[in-house]
Formats: C-alpha cells, structure tokens, sequence
C-alpha cells in the first residue's frame, strides 16, 4: 500500500475544502494525532499517522494502534460556538471518510468506534 501522500489528499479534496484546510501533518509514527494536535493548536489542520504508540479511546482507555492496514486521522477546527449535536461529529466525520474511501475504489474498509 501507498504511503499517505499530502499532494494525493490535497488533490483530491473538493475546492472548498482545499481553501479551508491550513494545514496537513503526516507521521510515520506518532505518540497520538490528537494529542500532537493540542500540543500545536493549529485551527484547521489535518494530523495523519500509520501508527499511534499511546493512542486513547474513550475515558483515557489504551487505543490499539498497529502499524498496518489502518489510519489514525484527528482534524482541529475550531468553532466559533459549539453546535448542539457536536458530541455526534467524531462518528459523522468517520462515515464520511469511509464513504469517500469507497467512492475512490477502497473495498473491505470499515469504521472503529473509540472502546
């Protein structure tokens, strides 16, 4: 498989998206995208990683990071007020990337919720 590609994603995001988007991080290995993302708190930015070595789930709980076959994605944006259905995003934006992974050709995909 194909290294994550900063061009690639930014070449394939809609236009509007690609104006929005400050920036993308992308590691080979990382302790945690979304503990480097509030370590930087950089609104609009993309952190990737093929592997996570203290990823968390929900309630601290150890997230399983293993360096094949997955992606381990956080995005900061940063709200002006918070919508009322915020505590659904996380899984909204999780069905959003598998949907745009099968419109691209990735089979066999799926989504895992934080434990």
């Amino acid at each position: 498989m194909e290294a994550l590609s900063r061009k690639k994603i930014r070449e394939n995001l809609d236009v509007t998206l690609q104006h929005q988007l400050s920036n993308i991080y992308i590691f080979e290995q990382l302790d945690s995208t979304n503990a480097w993302l509030l370590k930087h708190k950089q609104c609009n930015t993309l952190c990737l990683a093929e592997s996570q070595l203290a990823g968390r789930g929900r309630q601290g709980r150890r997230w399983a990071s293993p360096a094949t076959g997955n992606i381990y994605l956080s995005y900061c944006y940063c709200f002006d007020t918070l919508p009322k259905t915020f505590s659904l995003s996380t899984l909204t934006v999780g069905i959003a990337v598998c949907e745009a992974l099968k419109e691209i050709g990735l089979q066999g995909h799926g989504l895992k919720w934080p434990n």
